[in-house]
């Protein structure tokens, strides 16, 4: 999503046979950058009370930070559970180091 964004939504549009010509597809986009995300009170869960020990909704919106959230052996659980999930789907995905292709 990062990598190409309106492509992606206009991708998405198209899985849903959904007709979107450029200026949604800009809104869209617009819309859903992580900025718009975490300060759009719909969107952010603000208003749903946070424990001091849980983080919040959204991070930081980076490409592979949830190796900062995983140890080793989470990593390795959900590499295995996302392998077998993903298997023969053709999607491509990239976790900023390395690109997999199920």
């Amino acid at each position: 999503m990062k990598h190409d964004h309106g492509g992606n939504i206009s991708r998405i549009a198209s899985f849903l046979e959904i007709q979107a010509a450029q200026p949604l597809i800009d809104k869209v986009v617009a819309s859903s950058s992580f900025q718009a995300m975490t300060s759009n009170q719909n969107t952010n869960f603000g208003w749903v009370s946070q424990k001091a020990d849980k983080p919040k909704h959204f991070r930081k919106g980076d490409i592979g930070d949830w190796r900062n959230h995983f140890s080793p052996e989470q990593s390795k659980q959900m590499d295995a559970l996302f392998m077998k999930k993903m298997k023969g789907t053709g999607l491509r995905f990239d976790f900023g180091d390395e690109i997999f292709m199920p």
